[in-house]
């Protein structure tokens, strides 16, 4: 969804009514960063042994309402502020999520491993007071007929790489978008619509996305 939403912008600022070419540019590029960052999740999954994943529904969800008609420089801008926090706040709860996963037999669809990297994973598998790793919860399961269902997973590597990778980078982006927006706020000469600025205003924003 992030993804689509920039690309979206950078041709909303080619078009002649709001041509800004170095903010398309801008967008464009962060509409690529988004298409990697998807990419790297994809590549999370196939690392760990997927093979595939029978009955694959991709769902975008909904963007934020800011996205929704945008008329102006200003307008854009408040898009992509609002979007990185949707998506920090996204991520953040994946990383809550990841780390305390019951088991739930119940899970439609059939996904194919490689039961060697499935298992060999950074993982953490809880069974009332005792904790181990997923290859010796699965070895003890094998050789015991332990049950299931009381088994919680903590997927300690990928919360760790969510935080690492993605969540400090999305509050340095984040500021940087909402100074973009408080300075497009400022210096508009028809507040509160934020529909006109003059060149002064349009190079301040230039400067603190550091575009040549």
């Amino acid at each position: 969804t992030a993804q689509y939403s920039y690309l979206r912008l950078a041709h909303l600022f080619q078009q002649p009514h709001l041509y800004y070419p170095k903010f398309a540019e801008f967008f464009r590029e962060k509409s690529l960063e988004e298409m990697t960052h998807a990419e790297d999740f994809m590549n999370y999954q196939t690392q760990r042994g997927v093979h595939r994943s029978e009955g694959f529904d991709f769902t975008a969800v909904e963007t934020v309402s800011s996205c929704v008609g945008i008329d102006s420089l200003y307008d854009g801008f408040k898009c992509a502020q609002d979007l990185e926090i949707s998506v920090t706040k996204a991520l953040t709860s994946l990383v809550a999520k990841v780390g305390n996963i019951k088991y739930d037999v119940t899970v439609t669809g059939t996904v194919t491993y490689n039961e060697d990297l499935r298992t060999g994973q950074a993982a953490l598998v809880t069974s009332g007071d005792t904790t181990t790793s997923l290859k010796a919860a699965t070895e003890d399961a094998e050789t015991t007929g332990v049950t299931c269902n009381n088994l919680v997973f903590n997927y300690i590597e990928l919360a760790e790489h969510i935080s690492h990778e993605y969540l400090g980078h999305q509050i340095i982006d984040t500021k940087i978008l909402a100074n973009a927006v408080g300075t497009l706020a400022r210096c508009a000469s028809d507040a509160p619509t934020y529909n006109n600025f003059d060149n002064t205003c349009v190079f301040a924003v230039e400067r603190l996305l550091k575009l040549e």
